[in-house]
């Protein structure tokens, strides 16, 4: 059997969930750590890792998986780039050093293993799983593949250059629901955190959600606000960190307005013209309250979490509410 490899895109930020999606809870594990576990456990040897976004944050948390064959590789134009070029960047480097590569966001953590079974036992250049019509992740991906992809300039992502391609893709049809329940979404998410306690008798460890809020009256520093003016450090733009964020332009301006108006000083200082509209760039000010936020910010979940494992060690296990008792 040809050498397995595994591929994790962890590059982008996760603009339409409230919290970093790799490091969103997911039982007693994160999203990124349940993911690289699932690929380790099919065999895969490499599991090659592209960060981008908080990427120190992410070898960090798993640090202590390195030696069991982890490889991070860094995109650092990942604000301004696809996810395609991600794939790319994992691609270049896997290339020689394998037969087969699952390719998985680092936001899929429990697809079942007897699905990757039987995707691996598949033979075609692109393998696919699918729930009731319903593309899924991982995909397989089989070396003859590889060079396609690496030539590819057109337009659509993956998803476009196998149509262009002509690549061979199997659909495999799954009875398994959770190949579906990665989406970059917060309803995604919530349907993926039920799942995860329905299965096993219904129970799961309880766990800690923390996010940390700067308030004078109500919320106005938030991980939301601090993702915003790190994307606009890194790109030079108003316009293109909110594009990385998809929020409206003027969405942006008002989050950015309502920061400088409350703390009093300015956050960024902008520069008229350029063909995006001009630059912008955090000032010396900015830059400070960004750090002092980030670094109480892993202080206050440290403790947090804690005195979570402290306190709560009698209550491991909760159970979910039924669907209709569930919603708000």
């Amino acid at each position: 059997m040809e050498r397995l490899a595994a591929l994790i895109l962890a590059a982008g930020v996760s603009p339409c969930v409230e919290q970093w999606g790799p490091m969103l809870p997911v039982g007693n594990e994160t999203m990124i750590r349940r993911t690289v576990t699932t690929m380790l456990e099919a065999g895969a040897l490499p599991v090659v890792i592209v960060t981008g976004y908080r990427s120190e944050v992410l070898r960090r948390h798993l640090e202590d998986l390195e030696n069991l064959g982890l490889v991070f590789l860094h995109n650092s134009r990942y604000a301004s780039t696809q996810m395609y070029d991600s794939l790319l960047l994992g691609l270049r480097y896997l290339r020689d050093r394998c037969g087969r590569v699952l390719l998985a966001r680092g936001d899929v953590p429990v697809v079942q293993p007897e699905t990757i079974r039987r995707m691996l036992e598949t033979p075609a250049q692109v393998v696919r799983p699918i729930y009731r019509g319903r593309a899924g992740h991982p995909l397989a991906l089989d070396r003859s593949s590889f060079q396609p992809l690496l030539d590819y300039r057109g337009e659509g992502g993956l998803s476009g250059a196998m149509r262009a391609l002509g690549l061979e893709v199997a659909d495999l049809p799954v009875a398994d629901d959770t190949v579906t329940l990665g989406e970059p979404t917060q309803e995604a998410y919530s349907r993926l955190l039920r799942h995860n306690l329905t299965q096993g008798g219904g129970a799961e460890r309880l766990r800690l959600d923390t996010r940390l809020c700067l308030c004078a009256v109500d919320a106005v520093f938030s991980p939301e606000t601090a993702q915003f003016l790190e994307m606009l450090e890194l790109t030079g733009s108003i316009k293109l960190a909110c594009r990385a964020l998809r929020i409206s332009y003027s969405k942006g301006w008002k989050m950015l307005r309502r920061v400088e108006r409350v703390w009093g000083f300015p956050m960024v200082r902008c520069r008229v013209g350029g063909t995006e509209g001009g630059s912008s760039e955090l000032t010396p000010q900015g830059r400070r309250f960004l750090a002092a936020y980030r670094q109480m910010e892993e202080e206050v979940l440290d403790y947090a979490q804690g005195s979570f494992s402290r306190h709560f060690v009698d209550f491991p296990l909760v159970h979910p509410l039924p669907e209709e008792e569930a919603r708000p």
